[in-house]
């Protein structure tokens, strides 16, 4: 998006009376595309019976155009002044609620169920790039029970969650991800679609949760400290980076699981599909 084309309008008015100014420390990057925001409404495809969470609305670019499909939202935002700006302009919209707090400290399930009553909802957010992967973790392990998940974050990032096996970015993350949700990358979002301008691109992912898991192992816990493990050392054999990784198993208990799962330990982490992973885990239980 160059400078010619139409741009999600800031409200200026709203800023200077908050006080509020783009924080390096908070790694805020304001969305002004607004084909990125229609993409987001359109992936969402939020039911007048349901809901919005926010995360990280910031001014308010992508929660005016949620707002306008008229069910609740709750943004949560950690800034202040931005709070401030967002109560300023959204003061006539009852469907709009707001909670001044960090999301790595802040139960979104007990917000959720105390605003939404119940509804059904999806998430939002347009994620600081440092804290992306922090996030992401948070919601997926907290079984959080939204619908679906649109959230904007850094390409790179975009390109591990929706990774397959036997690739470069497929990775732990990858792995969390795929085990919770469907995972699809709408598109890439060209750094000028924001600003200040951030130094790569973006990418919109779209995240469906899977009611049942994509693969069942026996000791959900367990199967996630192997693929943490696993992905340690990258450069490792699997068989030396879970060693190395100090989880507890002993070689010749890691060599016997590794034979009766069918996994080739001198392979790499990131050769080893879903059920894989879950095959060694359940060997190791």
């Amino acid at each position: 998006m160059n400078s010619r084309e139409a741009r999600v309008p800031i409200d200026r008015e709203a800023a200077a009376a908050a006080g509020f100014w783009t924080k390096k420390r908070l790694g805020q990057h304001l969305l002004r595309d607004p084909q990125v925001v229609a993409d987001t409404l359109a992936a969402l495809d939020v039911q007048p019976d349901e809901a919005i969470l926010e995360i990280g609305p910031g001014l308010g670019a992508l929660t005016e155009s949620l707002l306008s499909v008229g069910v609740p939202l709750l943004a949560v935002e950690v800034d202040p002044s931005a709070c401030q700006a967002l109560k300023l302009r959204f003061a006539d919209k009852p469907n709009f609620h707001l909670i001044q707090a960090d999301v790595l400290k802040t139960d979104l399930s007990a917000e959720a169920a105390r605003v939404f009553e119940g509804r059904p909802f999806h998430l939002a957010a347009n994620l600081p790039y440092y804290i992306t992967t922090p996030v992401l973790a948070q919601v997926l392990e907290s079984r959080l029970p939204y619908e679906r998940m649109v959230v904007l974050t850094q390409w790179e990032v975009a390109q591990r969650l929706a990774a397959v096996p036997d690739t470069h970015d497929w990775s732990a993350l990858s792995v969390l991800a795929q085990y919770h949700c469907k995972v699809t990358v709408l598109r890439k979002v060209l750094r000028g679609a924001f600003t200040p301008v951030p130094k790569v691109d973006s990418g919109l992912i779209l995240f469906e949760r899977l009611h049942t898991p994509s693969v069942q192992p026996k000791d959900p816990a367990l199967f996630f400290r192997l693929v943490r493990g696993g992905f340690g050392k990258r450069r490792k054999t699997l068989r030396n980076a879970i060693l190395m990784a100090g989880q507890g198993w002993e070689a010749p208990t890691l060599d016997a699981a590794l034979a009766a799962s069918g996994v080739d330990g001198q392979r790499r982490a990131e050769t080893l599909s879903l059920k894989e992973w879950a095959g060694l885990a359940d060997s190791l239980v």
